[in-house]
Protein backbone atom coordinates (compact mmCIF):
# COMPACT_ATOMS: atom_id res chain seq x y z
CA UNK A 1 0.00 0.00 0.00
CA UNK A 2 1.41 3.22 -0.83
CA UNK A 3 2.15 5.52 1.72
CA UNK A 4 0.19 8.77 2.13
CA UNK A 5 0.74 11.86 3.93
CA UNK A 6 -2.27 14.62 4.71
CA UNK A 7 -0.60 17.52 6.34
CA UNK A 8 -1.43 21.14 7.41
CA UNK A 9 0.68 23.76 8.28
CA UNK A 10 -0.37 27.45 10.76
CA UNK A 11 0.70 30.49 10.04
CA UNK A 12 0.04 34.20 11.94
CA UNK A 13 -2.19 36.42 11.04
CA UNK A 14 -0.62 37.75 8.33
CA UNK A 15 0.33 34.68 6.80
CA UNK A 16 4.95 35.20 7.06
CA UNK A 17 5.45 32.81 9.48
CA UNK A 18 5.33 29.19 10.67
CA UNK A 19 3.57 28.52 13.54
CA UNK A 20 2.81 24.86 13.53
CA UNK A 21 2.14 21.89 11.77
CA UNK A 22 0.64 18.63 11.60
CA UNK A 23 0.47 15.33 9.57
CA UNK A 24 -1.20 11.90 9.43
CA UNK A 25 0.01 9.36 7.95
CA UNK A 26 -1.80 6.40 5.75
CA UNK A 27 -0.36 2.99 5.57
CA UNK A 28 -1.48 0.03 6.14
CA UNK A 29 -4.25 0.76 8.73
CA UNK A 30 -6.52 3.73 6.89
CA UNK A 31 -8.88 3.55 10.17
CA UNK A 32 -5.62 4.42 12.94
CA UNK A 33 -3.09 6.93 11.05
CA UNK A 34 -0.08 7.55 13.00
CA UNK A 35 0.09 11.63 13.38
CA UNK A 36 2.56 14.02 14.39
CA UNK A 37 2.94 17.30 15.14
CA UNK A 38 5.71 19.97 15.37
CA UNK A 39 6.71 23.77 16.22
CA UNK A 40 8.23 25.88 13.63
CA UNK A 41 11.59 25.08 15.06
CA UNK A 42 11.32 21.50 13.89
CA UNK A 43 9.29 22.31 10.63
CA UNK A 44 12.25 19.79 8.97
CA UNK A 45 10.18 17.08 10.86
CA UNK A 46 7.26 17.70 8.63
CA UNK A 47 9.54 17.94 5.34
CA UNK A 48 10.84 14.60 6.23
CA UNK A 49 7.68 13.10 6.57
CA UNK A 50 6.52 14.57 3.23
CA UNK A 51 9.76 13.15 1.42
CA UNK A 52 8.78 9.70 2.98
CA UNK A 53 5.42 9.52 1.58
CA UNK A 54 4.22 8.33 -1.73
CA UNK A 55 0.73 10.60 -2.15
CA UNK A 56 0.40 13.87 -0.56
CA UNK A 57 -3.00 15.26 0.68
CA UNK A 58 -4.31 18.65 2.45
CA UNK A 59 -7.26 21.41 1.70
CA UNK A 60 -5.44 24.35 -0.46
CA UNK A 61 -1.97 22.77 -0.15
CA UNK A 62 -1.58 23.86 -3.64
CA UNK A 63 -2.15 27.46 -3.64
CA UNK A 64 -0.98 27.97 0.16
CA UNK A 65 0.81 25.55 2.56
CA UNK A 66 3.30 24.07 -0.47
CA UNK A 67 4.20 27.43 -1.74
CA UNK A 68 5.03 28.81 1.56
CA UNK A 69 7.22 25.87 2.43
CA UNK A 70 9.06 26.18 -0.87
CA UNK A 71 9.49 29.66 -0.29
CA UNK A 72 10.86 28.86 3.26
CA UNK A 73 12.94 25.58 2.59
CA UNK A 74 13.38 25.57 -1.06
CA UNK A 75 16.09 22.94 -0.68
CA UNK A 76 14.39 20.37 1.33
CA UNK A 77 11.08 20.84 -0.45
CA UNK A 78 12.07 20.84 -4.09
CA UNK A 79 13.50 17.37 -3.00
CA UNK A 80 10.55 16.05 -0.54
CA UNK A 81 8.10 17.27 -3.36
CA UNK A 82 9.65 14.91 -6.51
CA UNK A 83 7.98 12.32 -7.98
CA UNK A 84 4.95 12.80 -5.58
CA UNK A 85 1.01 12.74 -6.28
CA UNK A 86 -0.57 15.64 -4.82
CA UNK A 87 -4.16 15.52 -3.69
CA UNK A 88 -5.36 18.90 -2.99
CA UNK A 89 -9.23 18.50 -1.74
CA UNK A 90 -10.07 21.93 -2.10
CA UNK A 91 -11.09 22.27 -6.04
CA UNK A 92 -12.77 19.12 -5.81
CA UNK A 93 -14.76 20.45 -3.48
CA UNK A 94 -17.65 22.76 -5.76
CA UNK A 95 -17.85 19.40 -7.89
CA UNK A 96 -18.77 17.19 -5.29
CA UNK A 97 -20.86 19.66 -2.87
CA UNK A 98 -22.12 22.35 -5.33
CA UNK A 99 -24.51 23.28 -2.75
CA UNK A 100 -22.76 23.56 0.60
CA UNK A 101 -19.79 25.91 1.77
CA UNK A 102 -17.70 23.81 0.18
CA UNK A 103 -14.21 25.61 0.31
CA UNK A 104 -14.12 25.17 4.23
CA UNK A 105 -13.09 22.15 6.45
CA UNK A 106 -15.71 20.83 8.53
CA UNK A 107 -14.01 21.16 11.54
CA UNK A 108 -16.12 19.70 13.97
CA UNK A 109 -13.20 19.36 16.72
CA UNK A 110 -13.39 23.25 17.31
CA UNK A 111 -15.46 24.08 21.07
CA UNK A 112 -16.12 27.19 19.49
CA UNK A 113 -15.64 28.93 16.18
CA UNK A 114 -12.57 31.26 17.06
CA UNK A 115 -10.87 28.74 18.85
CA UNK A 116 -7.21 28.00 17.54
CA UNK A 117 -7.10 25.21 14.62
CA UNK A 118 -4.91 21.98 15.00
CA UNK A 119 -3.35 20.96 12.08
CA UNK A 120 -3.38 17.73 13.29
CA UNK A 121 -7.04 17.80 13.52
CA UNK A 122 -6.80 19.74 10.00
CA UNK A 123 -4.93 17.34 8.64
CA UNK A 124 -7.48 13.99 8.97
CA UNK A 125 -10.20 16.55 8.08
CA UNK A 126 -8.94 16.44 5.15
CA UNK A 127 -8.52 12.95 4.46
CA UNK A 128 -12.23 12.67 5.35
CA UNK A 129 -13.41 15.23 3.17
CA UNK A 130 -11.56 13.45 0.07
CA UNK A 131 -13.40 10.18 1.66
CA UNK A 132 -16.73 12.02 1.22
CA UNK A 133 -15.90 13.46 -2.09
CA UNK A 134 -15.30 10.13 -3.39
CA UNK A 135 -18.70 9.13 -2.00
CA UNK A 136 -20.60 12.01 -3.58
CA UNK A 137 -19.46 11.11 -7.09
CA UNK A 138 -19.79 7.45 -6.63
CA UNK A 139 -23.66 8.81 -5.97
CA UNK A 140 -23.92 9.85 -9.61
CA UNK A 141 -25.23 8.55 -12.25
CA UNK A 142 -22.55 6.49 -14.25
CA UNK A 143 -22.60 9.02 -17.15
CA UNK A 144 -23.06 12.10 -15.27
CA UNK A 145 -19.76 11.07 -13.35
CA UNK A 146 -18.33 9.94 -16.00
CA UNK A 147 -18.67 13.59 -17.84
CA UNK A 148 -17.14 15.44 -14.10
CA UNK A 149 -14.33 12.81 -14.16
CA UNK A 150 -13.71 13.33 -17.59
CA UNK A 151 -13.49 16.95 -17.31
CA UNK A 152 -11.45 17.22 -14.20
CA UNK A 153 -8.82 14.84 -15.35
CA UNK A 154 -8.38 17.77 -17.76
CA UNK A 155 -6.98 19.63 -15.01
CA UNK A 156 -3.92 19.56 -13.53
CA UNK A 157 -4.88 20.18 -9.92
CA UNK A 158 -7.82 17.83 -9.70
CA UNK A 159 -6.27 15.04 -12.34
CA UNK A 160 -4.59 12.84 -9.43
CA UNK A 161 -7.80 13.31 -7.18
CA UNK A 162 -10.13 12.05 -9.95
CA UNK A 163 -7.88 9.18 -10.79
CA UNK A 164 -7.36 8.43 -6.68
CA UNK A 165 -11.01 8.20 -6.38
CA UNK A 166 -11.69 5.65 -9.27
CA UNK A 167 -12.09 7.71 -12.56
CA UNK A 168 -13.64 6.26 -15.46
CA UNK A 169 -11.46 3.55 -17.13
CA UNK A 170 -11.13 5.62 -20.10
CA UNK A 171 -11.86 9.73 -20.38
CA UNK A 172 -14.63 10.30 -22.89
CA UNK A 173 -14.01 12.15 -25.99
CA UNK A 174 -15.29 15.49 -26.19
CA UNK A 175 -17.81 14.34 -29.10
CA UNK A 176 -19.24 12.02 -26.51
CA UNK A 177 -19.26 14.50 -23.86
CA UNK A 178 -21.10 16.78 -26.22
CA UNK A 179 -23.83 13.42 -26.36
CA UNK A 180 -23.39 12.91 -23.00
CA UNK A 181 -24.35 16.33 -21.76
CA UNK A 182 -26.65 17.46 -24.58
CA UNK A 183 -28.78 13.96 -22.94
CA UNK A 184 -28.44 14.90 -19.29
CA UNK A 185 -28.03 18.32 -18.87
CA UNK A 186 -30.10 19.48 -22.16
CA UNK A 187 -33.63 20.44 -20.65
CA UNK A 188 -31.44 22.52 -18.41
CA UNK A 189 -29.33 24.27 -19.97
CA UNK A 190 -28.77 26.61 -23.38
CA UNK A 191 -27.96 23.47 -25.88
CA UNK A 192 -27.15 26.24 -28.66
CA UNK A 193 -24.16 27.54 -26.49
CA UNK A 194 -23.16 24.37 -25.76
CA UNK A 195 -21.25 23.31 -28.24
CA UNK A 196 -18.96 26.43 -27.97
CA UNK A 197 -18.62 26.66 -24.10
CA UNK A 198 -17.41 22.62 -24.42
CA UNK A 199 -15.12 23.74 -27.22
CA UNK A 200 -13.40 26.67 -24.84
CA UNK A 201 -13.15 24.36 -21.78
CA UNK A 202 -11.58 21.17 -23.86
CA UNK A 203 -8.85 23.93 -25.10
CA UNK A 204 -7.76 24.81 -21.47
CA UNK A 205 -7.33 23.23 -18.03
CA UNK A 206 -9.20 25.79 -16.05
CA UNK A 207 -12.07 26.00 -18.51
CA UNK A 208 -12.37 22.06 -18.40
CA UNK A 209 -12.58 22.18 -14.01
CA UNK A 210 -14.69 25.79 -14.60
CA UNK A 211 -17.38 23.30 -16.50
CA UNK A 212 -17.06 20.55 -14.05
CA UNK A 213 -18.01 23.22 -11.33
CA UNK A 214 -20.95 24.67 -13.55
CA UNK A 215 -22.56 21.17 -14.60
CA UNK A 216 -22.61 19.49 -11.02
CA UNK A 217 -24.09 23.03 -10.05
CA UNK A 218 -26.81 22.86 -12.70
CA UNK A 219 -27.24 18.95 -11.97
CA UNK A 220 -28.31 19.66 -8.37
CA UNK A 221 -29.78 22.88 -8.95
CA UNK A 222 -32.70 23.60 -6.28
CA UNK A 223 -33.53 26.71 -7.31
CA UNK A 224 -32.14 28.47 -4.07
CA UNK A 225 -28.36 27.84 -4.19
CA UNK A 226 -25.94 29.70 -6.32
CA UNK A 227 -22.35 28.70 -7.25
CA UNK A 228 -20.13 30.27 -4.72
CA UNK A 229 -17.75 33.23 -4.97
CA UNK A 230 -14.66 30.95 -4.85
CA UNK A 231 -15.41 29.24 -8.21
CA UNK A 232 -16.40 32.16 -9.61
CA UNK A 233 -12.80 34.24 -7.92
CA UNK A 234 -10.57 31.33 -9.83
CA UNK A 235 -11.10 31.54 -13.34
CA UNK A 236 -13.18 33.76 -15.17
CA UNK A 237 -14.71 30.95 -17.33
CA UNK A 238 -16.82 30.13 -14.64
CA UNK A 239 -19.28 32.70 -14.76
CA UNK A 240 -18.90 33.17 -18.34
CA UNK A 241 -20.21 29.62 -18.69
CA UNK A 242 -22.86 30.35 -16.53
CA UNK A 243 -23.75 33.02 -18.76
CA UNK A 244 -23.68 31.51 -21.68
CA UNK A 245 -25.65 28.37 -20.47
CA UNK A 246 -28.20 29.78 -18.38
CA UNK A 247 -28.58 33.43 -18.32
CA UNK A 248 -28.76 34.08 -22.51
CA UNK A 249 -31.60 33.31 -24.74
CA UNK A 250 -31.19 31.51 -28.06
CA UNK A 251 -33.48 31.59 -30.90
CA UNK A 252 -32.93 28.04 -31.71
CA UNK A 253 -36.67 26.29 -31.31
CA UNK A 254 -35.05 22.94 -30.48
CA UNK A 255 -33.34 24.31 -27.15
CA UNK A 256 -35.73 23.66 -24.14
CA UNK A 257 -33.93 25.58 -21.73
CA UNK A 258 -34.43 28.91 -24.11
CA UNK A 259 -37.96 28.48 -24.90
CA UNK A 260 -39.03 27.99 -21.23
CA UNK A 261 -36.56 30.82 -19.97
CA UNK A 262 -37.99 33.26 -22.45
CA UNK A 263 -41.48 34.21 -22.14
CA UNK A 264 -41.40 36.90 -25.00
CA UNK A 265 -40.75 33.98 -27.24
CA UNK A 266 -43.66 31.80 -26.58
CA UNK A 267 -46.36 31.07 -28.76
CA UNK A 268 -49.55 28.84 -28.85
CA UNK A 269 -47.35 26.13 -29.65
CA UNK A 270 -45.11 26.39 -26.87
CA UNK A 271 -47.05 26.53 -23.49
CA UNK A 272 -44.16 24.86 -21.97
CA UNK A 273 -43.25 28.80 -20.53
CA UNK A 274 -46.01 28.09 -17.96
CA UNK A 275 -44.75 24.91 -15.91
CA UNK A 276 -41.20 26.18 -15.75
CA UNK A 277 -40.44 26.15 -12.31
CA UNK A 278 -39.90 29.30 -10.63
CA UNK A 279 -38.37 30.86 -7.56
CA UNK A 280 -41.67 31.65 -5.94
CA UNK A 281 -45.45 32.27 -6.27
CA UNK A 282 -44.90 35.81 -7.11
CA UNK A 283 -42.47 34.99 -9.92
CA UNK A 284 -44.58 32.58 -11.52
CA UNK A 285 -46.99 35.35 -11.47
CA UNK A 286 -45.15 37.90 -13.06
CA UNK A 287 -44.14 34.86 -15.76
CA UNK A 288 -47.62 34.35 -16.09
CA UNK A 289 -48.65 38.15 -16.31
CA UNK A 290 -45.97 38.71 -19.30
CA UNK A 291 -47.03 35.46 -21.17
CA UNK A 292 -50.86 36.69 -21.29
CA UNK A 293 -49.48 40.45 -22.50
CA UNK A 294 -48.62 38.99 -25.59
Amino acid sequence: MKRLCAFDIERDRKGEHLISAGWAIYTTDPEHPETGHCTAKEAGDLIEQLALADVLVGHNIVDSDIPFLLEHFPTTMQEALAGKVIIDTLPLSPVAFPHNPYHHLYKDYKPFPLAPNDPVEDSLESVQLMRDEGKELDKLPSEVRSVLLTLLGRYSRTSEVAAQLGGVPEALTQEQVLVAITRTWGPHLCTHALPAVLQQAWGDEMGAWALAVVLAWIYKDDGVSVVGQWPREQTPYVPQFLHDLRDTSCDDPSCAWCRASNPTAMTVESPVVLVRETADEQNFVALATLTAAK
